[in-house]
């Protein structure tokens, strides 16, 4: 079986593609609110549904909000996430 990327099937390269689309939705959202961590303790992060990297219903919500929350908690800062649907997250990020 051929592992070349062409070869996966069409649902695969859409999990994929949509999964790059989200790490990319997530650190924008890291990098926007990391401008404003400086002034304040705690930094608010707009996300939204995207089991299992993110979600209300999964244990800490997700493993990627996991990770970004344990990586601002080392450097001394509270995360507190905010889920809405990505119109709104995206609007509330540039605001």
């Amino acid at each position: 079986m051929s592992t070349h990327r062409g070869s996966l099937p069409l649902a695969c390269r859409r999990g994929m593609r949509l999964a790059r689309v989200f790490h990319a939705a997530i650190l924008t959202c890291v990098a926007l609110a990391a401008g404003t961590a400086s002034a304040r303790s705690v930094v608010q992060i707009a996300t939204g549904e995207y089991p299992p990297y993110a979600s209300l219903e999964l244990p800490r919500h997700g493993l990627t909000l996991h990770v970004i929350r344990e990586a601002y908690r080392i450097e001394g800062y509270q995360v507190e996430y905010t889920f809405m649907n990505w119109n709104q997250a995206w609007d509330a990020a540039l605001n």
